[in-house]
């Protein structure tokens, strides 16, 4: 998926990414779902919360984290193929990193509320 994947890894290139200190991962999974698990290193904005208020989430982003690559996933890609696209439109360097359960295998998790 994406281009990486390979057999359930993740590409040790992106794997070097995401655990830099220039990147920061973004569920835009809804609260019902990163409940139950979520990648224990990354912020929730739910894409929902983002369609509706862009450019105040934007800006938030951009103030919060300036100079960073943005690393969002979802259940399946989808949405965080749509929330990527609203970043790069934004300004913001971004990348879709496809599905949880794909992440989870290779990545630290836990369950819980998020960090915004």
């Amino acid at each position: 998926m994406f281009g990486f994947f390979k057999k359930n890894n993740i590409s040790s290139e992106l794997r070097e990414k995401l655990n830099s200190n220039d990147s920061i991962i973004i569920d835009v999974r809804e609260e019902n779902e990163v409940v139950e698990g979520h990648i224990e290193k990354a912020k929730w904005l739910p894409l929902s919360e983002l369609k509706e208020n862009s450019e105040n989430s934007i800006e938030n982003l951009k103030t919060q984290f300036p100079n960073k690559t943005f690393y969002l996933y979802c259940r399946s890609g989808n949405r965080s193929g749509i929330a990527t696209d609203i970043f790069t439109d934004k300004g913001l360097k971004a990348q879709n990193i496809g599905a949880f359960d794909d992440l989870s295998k290779i990545l630290a998790t836990k369950k819980g509320q998020m960090d915004r």
